[in-house]
Order: C-alpha cells, then structure tokens, then sequence
C-alpha cells in the first residue's frame, strides 16, 4: 500500500518486471507445494492406480487449476483471470508433454535437462503465439529454462538428501516418512519459484 492508501501498483495497471517477477515466483511457488503435496501424500496410491502416468497427469492438473487463481494478475486489463488461462493452460500443456516425454524417454538426468530446455521453449512459443509474436521467445525461453531448471535440481539436491541414509543428520528427531514429506513439498517450492519467476518475466516480455 502506498502513503495515500491505494495498492500499488494500482488495481488493473502493467506490473514491471520485477513485480512481474515476483508475482511469478511467489504465486507458481505455492502453486507447486500444493501440486507436489499430490507426489508426497498420494504417490503410494498412484502407483497402484495408473501408475507414474497418471501421477504426472493429476500433477499437470493442479498445476493448471491453481496458477490462475494467484497468477492472474500478471495479466492486466479486465478478465485477467479468463486470458490467463488462455494463455497458460495451452503453454503448460506443451511444457507438461514434452519434459514427461523426455523424462520417459531419457530418464533422469539427461531427460530431465531435455524436458525442461525443450519444454521451456515450447512454453514460450505458446505464449507468444498468442501474445501477438514470438521474435523474442528464445530469450525469454532460455531464462525460464535456466531460472526453473537451476531452482528444480537445487530442491531435487535437497530432497534426495533428506530422504537418504542420512537425511536425520539434517533433521534429527524426524521420521523417515515426515521427511520424505517435507523433502517432497521442499522440492515443489523450489520448482514452483524457480518456474514462476521465468513465467512472470516471459510475460512481461510478451505484454501488448
């Protein structure tokens, strides 16, 4: 709030990149704690239940259902929460197959790498098909791959070690379960904040 009371930056007006930004990460962060809740609390089920398939796919899901309701702002103007989803829906879509594709194809590692530079790069093509041009994207592409991939194998570090033979060094008093919990929320925050940030920037990039 500003010295006069008003929101800033007012109700309905551009974000600068940098609130752009960090609309982007803070809003795509919690959106990826609640989506990696699903891995956490019901990979089990899934696994007798369709599989790591339908794990990624209910995922994707919550990834789509909640981004709109925190991210809309970063599109200006009225029906904001409508045009997003016009937006992202299609790009996260292309995003999701492609690094699901690689991951199953390549596994991890050089999958996850694939899935992500290609799929950032199909995520912003998306997004400036229907921004009115893509001359830009590979820029802005090539930051969201860097800014979520880097943030993705920081939270993937941290998670692996708390889960592992010597996680209760890093938590101790704490149960394998209640750790492999936290591990796996840790690490959608980091994807999530890392991926949001990029998002933020991107359209930014692509505002009319």
């Amino acid at each position: 709030m500003s010295a006069t009371g008003e929101s800033f930056p007012p109700q309905g007006q551009p974000l600068s990149r940098s609130e752009s930004i960090v609309r982007g990460a803070w809003g795509f962060g919690v959106t990826g704690v609640v989506a990696f809740s699903i891995w956490a609390l019901a990979g089990g089920w899934f696994g007798h239940h369709g599989g790591e398939g339908f794990l990624y796919a209910a995922i994707a899901f919550a990834f789509l259902g909640l981004a709109g309701l925190l991210l809309h702002p970063l599109i200006s103007g009225p029906g904001s929460f409508r045009r997003f989803y016009l937006l992202f829906i299609p790009a996260f879509l292309a995003y999701s197959v492609i690094w699901s594709a690689a991951w199953f194809a390549a596994g991890f590692g050089w999958g996850e790498v694939l899935g992500s530079l290609v799929g950032s790069l199909a995520f912003v093509a998306v997004l400036g098909r229907f921004r009115g041009g893509i001359r830009p994207f590979l820029a802005a592409g090539l930051v969201l791959f860097v800014v979520h991939f880097s943030t993705y194998w920081i939270g993937g570090q941290i998670a692996y070690r708390l889960m592992g033979p010597h996680g209760s060094d890093l938590l101790p008093g704490v149960d394998a379960g209640t750790r492999a919990l936290i591990a796996k929320l840790l690490w959608g925050l980091f994807y999530g904040t890392g991926f949001g940030a990029g998002l933020g920037n991107a359209l930014f990039v692509f505002r009319n």
